[in-house]
């Protein structure tokens, strides 16, 4: 699907199924990848940025947001959709993700999981990541809640810059479990 605009729902049913996304979209609606027992994608192709205030529910463990390429040349940007669900973003294909909306996993037991380096300025909630986090598009304060969780290959880069947080260096802001692993990258 290039450059459109969804209002209702879209599935994309369980059935090792995909659904390709280019350019612009526009989703006030919901987009699905149910992906309960075959791996069902949403596939990044070159730059894809995401408006409309609207959600991406992974609703599987075998959903996945991947690069349709596997060339990691996949870039989303998520401006203010909601990223829901307990599926994978990234798997063995990596997609960049610059996310100034919501990722929020299913629940602590229940993360999701992110393997594939993320920005932005969008708070997490309930996230597993095991590639790079770089809060923000510069530096940036990031509320987290419920579990965050770094694996050892992980990377956490952290700017400083000055005494301001949010402004001249990065925070992350935590109400619940935060468990750090892989390594801390100071810029």
């Amino acid at each position: 699907l290039e450059d459109l605009t969804i209002a209702g729902t879209v599935r994309v049913n369980d059935g090792a199924h995909n659904l390709q996304l280019v350019g612009g979209i526009v989703n006030t609606g919901q987009i699905e990848v149910t992906g309960a027992n075959w791996n069902n994608d949403l596939l990044i192709e070159s730059e894809v940025t995401l408006t409309g205030g609207g959600e991406i529910l992974l609703s599987g463990n075998h959903s996945r947001i991947l690069d349709e390429s596997g060339l990691i040349e996949g870039r989303l940007v998520n401006q203010d959709n909601t990223i829901r669900g307990r599926g994978h973003i990234g798997a063995n294909r990596l997609v960049q993700i610059v996310s100034n909306g919501p990722i929020v996993g299913e629940s602590a037991a229940l993360p999701l999981r992110i393997t594939a380096p993320l920005s932005g300025t969008g708070p997490l909630e309930n996230v597993q990541i095991s590639s790079t986090h770089a809060p923000g598009e510069s530096t940036a304060a990031i509320d987290l809640d419920g579990l965050y969780k770094l694996t050892n290959s992980a990377t956490l880069q952290i700017e400083i810059g000055g005494p301001t947080p949010g402004d001249e260096f990065d925070q992350l802001n935590s109400t619940d479990t935060v468990e750090l692993d892989g390594a801390l990258e100071v810029m």
